[in-house]
C-alpha cells in the first residue's frame, strides 16, 4: 500500500498549477496521500463525508417501466441539488457527484447539465440490462473486483427487488485469478440465491500457491447452503425459459469479458416463445 501511495504522490504532483484534481474524500488513503503531497492546484473533493465540498445526501433507485431511475440529492458549495439519471445504485451516485464536482471547477454547471444526466444511457457493460420484462431482468456487468461484485449485486436487488438472484462469475483479470481474494468473492457471491462460476482462461499460468481455487469457492458457497455450479455445460440443464419465469428473477453476469452464454440464454428465453407463436400460425393454417 505504500509504494502505492508514493506512486499517487508523484502523479499529484506532477499536475500543474492551473489543473485541477477532484477526489473521493471517503477514502481515507486519497485524504492522506492528498494531504501529504501537498498540491500547488486548485482540489475539489466529494464524498458522503459532510467535511467534503460536494456532500451525496441521497442516491435512491427504482426500478419503473423496465429501467433504472436513479434519484440523488447532494449539496453543493453553492446550493443543494436534485438530479436523476438511469444507472443504480450509490457507488454511480458518487461517480455522477464528480462529475458535477468537475462541472463546478470549470464554470460549465450553467449548462443543461441535468437533461444530459437524466438522458444519458450508460455504457455497455456497467449494469447494461441485456433482457428486461416483468418477471426475468438480465444485466451484463464488468464487475470482477469483490467490492465491485457486492456493490452491484446489493444495489441491483435493492431497485428490482427479486424473488430469486442469480449470478454468473468468472474471475478473469491477473489480480482476480489470485488467493488474495478468495475469501471476499465467497462473501460477495453468497448475496446471490444461485451462482454459476466460469473458470477463467489462462488459471494454470498462476502459480499454484498463489492462484485462486475455485472448488474451494464452489464448496464454501454450497456450506452456506447456496446453489452452485460450474458455468459449463450447466447453463441449459438449470436455467430453462420455465423455471426462470416461475418468479421475478434477476440474472446477473459479471466479468471482465463479455460472456458467450448470454446468447444462449437468449435463445432459452426466445425458443419458447418462437414456438407458441409458430403452433398458434398452425392453428390459424388448419382453420382455414
Amino acid at each position: 500500500m505504500e509504494s502505492l501511495k508514493e506512486v499517487f504522490k508523484k502523479l499529484i504532483k506532477s499536475v500543474p498549477k492551473e489543473g485541477i484534481i477532484v477526489y473521493n474524500y471517503d477514502d481515507k488513503n486519497l485524504r492522506e496521500v492528498i494531504e501529504s503531497a501537498n498540491p500547488n492546484v486548485r482540489i475539489i473533493s466529494y464524498g458522503k463525508n459532510s467535511k467534503a465540498d460536494f456532500v451525496l445526501l441521497k442516491s435512491e433507485t427504482t426500478f419503473e417501466d423496465l429501467v433504472f431511475k436513479n434519484h440523488v440529492i447532494t449539496n453543493t458549495p453553492f446550493k443543494n441539488l436534485e438530479f436523476f439519471f438511469s444507472i443504480p445504485g450509490e457507488y454511480n451516485a458518487l461517480n455522477a457527484l464528480s462529475v458535477i464536482a468537475l462541472l463546478y471547477s470549470l464554470d460549465l454547471l450553467k449548462m443543461d447539465w441535468k437533461e444530459a444526466f437524466k438522458t444519458f444511457p450508460g455504457v455497455k457493460r456497467r449494469q447494461e440490462i441485456v433482457w428486461a420484462d416483468e418477471k426475468l431482468i438480465i444485466v451484463d456487468d464488468f464487475a470482477h473486483h469483490p467490492t465491485a461484485v457486492k456493490n452491484t449485486l446489493e444495489e441491483l436487488k435493492k431497485a428490482i427487488k427479486p424473488e430469486k438472484t442469480v449470478a454468473i462469475f468468472e474471475p478473469r483479470t491477473n489480480s482476480s485469478k489470485r488467493k488474495i481474494f478468495q475469501e471476499d468473492y465467497v462473501k460477495s457471491l453468497s448475496l446471490a440465491d444461485e451462482i454459476y462460476l466460469k473458470i477463467p482462461p489462462g488459471l494454470k499460468n498462476i502459480p499454484e500457491r498463489e492462484r485462486i481455487d475455485i472448488n474451494y469457492i464452489l464448496e464454501s458457497l454450497k456450506n452456506l447452503e447456496k446453489k452452485v455450479f460450474f458455468l459449463e455445460n450447466n447453463l441449459d440443464n438449470n436455467l430453462s425459459f420455465y423455471k426462470i419465469k416461475k418468479e421475478k428473477t434477476l440474472v446477473v453476469f459479471m466479468s471482465s469479458a463479455y460472456f458467450k452464454e448470454l446468447g444462449k440464454l437468449k435463445n432459452l428465453i426466445l425458443k419458447p416463445k418462437i414456438k407458441r407463436s409458430q403452433l398458434s400460425e398452425n392453428r390459424i393454417k388448419k382453420k382455414c
